[in-house]
């Protein structure tokens, strides 16, 4: 894992629930997804019904945005990918766990099941500063007649 994906799968694995952006061909959609996967090597799998409309959408316009955000820790992600669709029974096993079980009591062979793979292309991470370093910054700030400097960011690409 390189150094990108490395803070990549520290602010996912922090997170956890996505955001995914889809297009359906006249808007944009959001829905909430959670990560099931245990590590990140620049693709990130959810699962969700065969049926379901964001897989029906990612067949058809498979450009997606997946954010994440923890406004408590000041810690946000955007990632930009191609989505696949898989039904790929091993798959689904190896990314099983007790939380996905609730959702498709109908386990990882059914085909109802699919895994929506996100290769993640590019992304941009935004860390911001605790309460009292943001307090501070600006403060500073406005003594130095300047705009408070109160993140990092950093940009990604595959």
């Amino acid at each position: 894992m390189n150094t990108s994906q490395a803070e990549i799968w520290e602010t996912i694995k922090t997170i956890k629930t996505g955001m995914l952006n889809t297009w359906d061909g006249r808007r944009m959609k959001a829905r909430p997804m959670e990560t099931v996967q245990e590590d990140y090597t620049g693709t990130i799998y959810f699962l969700a019904p065969a049926d379901a409309d964001p897989v029906k959408e990612l067949r058809n316009h498979p450009e997606v945005g997946v954010t994440y955000m923890h406004t408590e820790a000041g810690l946000y992600l955007s990632l930009s990918g191609k989505a696949e669709i898989s039904n790929d029974t091993e798959l689904k096993k190896s990314l099983w766990n007790d939380d996905v079980s609730t959702w498709f009591p109908e386990g990882a062979e059914s085909n109802d099941v699919a895994v929506i793979c996100i290769h993640v292309e590019s992304g941009e991470r935004w860390r911001s500063s605790d309460g009292f370093s943001k307090l501070y910054k600006r403060i500073l700030a406005n003594l130095e007649s300047d705009n408070p400097d109160l993140s990092f960011h950093t940009k990604y690409s595959s």
